[in-house]
């Protein structure tokens, strides 16, 4: 194994729809004013703006992209236009639509799946959303997928973490990415569901040291010890200063940073004024002021400083 500082991900975040057949304890979507479609000038746009801004990778991201009604024509386009395309999805069970999605020549899928105890699972995530994650999982892999699959961590989920773990490195998951919650949207109203920074740290060192041969892991760092070097490095590393990941809303607004969707002002709008490195960096004390720690939580015992979520340890 290697570990590898995951900071660079300069991607296209297209969120196609606001629509959303789950109903996460802690999803940082609900609550805001994205409720509708893309449509596909403002799909057109943002994907020439991605091209003529050098974001060769677009995901798809709801809301639950799956329930666009154009949706395979998202797909289509990004393909057309020579754009690799990933998938961010809580799964479906509507195999006749997975099997046409499959046979398209997608970059990756990821899963949602908090754990593969489907009780604790379909707890956070609503009823009938293990099955429907497994059947995308199960799907994707026999299509020849790459398949990633994101679990968000909380006090419902940690004591089956290492047994998720354990389960999907046995299935061919590529990688298995890891956040912890960020109190915008839904997890406002369920805060309880937070580790405190002990828990977090501790429970970071069991993941790292857990058996997932074959499986790669990332895993935000969230809080380090206060005389970490990363702590004093980690602005150098925000994907916001960076420009380096962006997120289009569906009726295009824009936003450098996923912690900032409902909680600031849009930094642009893919119709007149996207958002430039030279602005941002600017504008970004004045306008953009990170959320990042008030959202987090902090450590009163002051032992653990907070760094951006977005830093993560990969295990490969």
């Amino acid at each position: 194994m290697r570990d590898v500082l995951e900071t660079r991900n300069r991607r296209m975040f297209l969120f196609i729809t606001g629509a959303c057949n789950r109903s996460c304890k802690y999803c940082f979507m609900k609550g805001n004013s994205y409720t509708e479609h893309m449509n596909k000038k403002i799909r057109s746009i943002a994907l020439e703006k991605a091209r003529s801004n050098d974001y060769q990778k677009i995901t798809l991201i709801g809301g639950e992209p799956l329930l666009h009604p154009e949706f395979l024509d998202c797909v289509h386009e990004i393909i057309n236009l020579g754009l690799d395309c990933s998938i961010s999805t809580s799964g479906s069970d509507d195999t006749n639509l997975l099997s046409k999605i499959f046979d398209l020549p997608l970059d990756d899928i990821t899963v949602s799946l908090d754990s593969c105890d489907e009780s604790v699972n379909d707890c956070l995530r609503g009823a009938g959303a293990y099955k429907k994650a497994i059947n995308t999982i199960r799907l994707a892999l026999d299509s020849g997928i790459h398949v990633r699959v994101t679990s968000t961590i909380n006090e419902l989920n940690k004591d089956s973490i290492l047994d998720t773990i354990k389960e999907l490195s046995g299935m061919g998951i590529f990688q298995m990415d890891f956040h912890l919650l960020s109190y915008n949207g839904n997890a406002k109203k369920n805060r309880n569901l937070g580790l405190s920074p002990v828990e977090w740290v501790e429970l970071r060192k069991e993941i790292s040291s857990s058996d997932h041969s074959g499986m790669a892991v990332s895993i935000p760092y969230i809080w380090l010890d206060s005389n970490d070097p990363l702590v004093s490095e980690y602005c150098e590393h925000c994907e916001m200063m960076n420009f380096d990941r962006i997120s289009v809303m569906p009726n295009g607004d824009c936003y450098l940073c996923t912690l900032a969707i409902g909680e600031e002002a849009p930094c642009g709008n893919i119709l007149d004024d996207f958002p430039s490195p030279s602005k941002i960096k600017a504008d970004f004390d004045k306008y953009h002021v990170c959320h990042c720690e008030r959202q987090i939580g902090i450590d009163e015992n002051e032992k653990y400083m907070y760094i951006c979520r977005f830093i993560k340890e990969k295990i490969v």
